[in-house]
C-alpha cells in the first residue's frame, strides 16, 4: 500500500492488481472510518500512482525501460542509507522506515497508522519471500552447473 510513496522508477505494469487492491483497501478504510486522514491518504495515494505512471512515460520517452513487473527502487532508503548498496536490503530498510512513519501516523489517526504499519509488515514479508526464491534459484543454478561440469568431464574422458 505504501510503495507508491517510497518507490521510484517502476515497471510499466507495476501497479496492476496489487495497486488496485491497495486502492480499494484505502477507499474501504476511508469509507469505514470516515476520517479526514483516511480521505487525505486516499487522494495522496491516487496522486502517487499518477506520479509513478507519468514517470514510466517519461522514462520510456528517454529510452529507459524497466522490467514490466519491476516494483521500483526505494528512493527514500537510498537517500537516507547511501552506504547500503544491496537493493534487497534497501527494500527491507524501506519497510522499517514505512513502519516508523506508520507509528508516527498512529498519533494522528489510529486507523491510518495501523494500515501503514500493516503495509510495512506485508512489504517486509514479501521481500523476505523474494529473497528466499532468489536463494533457491541460485542454489539450483549452482547444482546444475556442477552437474554440467561433471557430465562434460565424463564426456571428455570417456564413459
Amino acid at each position: 500500500m505504501t510503495w507508491p510513496f517510497s518507490r521510484a522508477n517502476v515497471g510499466s505494469e507495476c501497479p496492476g492488481s496489487s495497486g488496485l487492491g491497495s486502492l480499494l483497501v484505502v477507499l474501504g478504510l476511508a469509507m469505514w472510518t470516515d476520517s479526514l486522514a483516511a480521505w487525505v491518504l486516499l487522494w495522496l495515494f491516487i496522486l502517487a500512482l499518477l506520479r509513478l505512471r507519468a514517470k514510466v512515460r517519461a522514462n520510456r520517452k528517454q529510452g529507459i525501460v524497466f522490467h514490466r513487473f519491476w516494483d521500483g527502487t526505494p528512493w527514500l532508503a537510498q537517500k537516507l542509507l547511501p552506504r547500503v548498496q544491496n537493493l534487497s536490503n534497501l527494500k527491507g530498510y524501506d519497510a522499517f522506515m514505512v513502519a516508523s512513519a506508520g507509528i508516527a501516523l498512529t498519533y494522528v489517526d489510529p486507523a491510518v497508522g495501523g494500515l501503514v504499519i500493516a503495509s510495512a509488515v506485508a512489504s517486509y514479508i514479501l521481500e523476505a519471500i523474494y529473497v528466499q526464491i532468489r536463494k533457491n534459484r541460485v542454489s539450483a543454478m549452482i547444482d546444475a552447473q556442477a552437474e554440467m561440469s561433471q557430465l562434460m568431464n565424463d564426456y571428455h574422458h570417456g564413459f
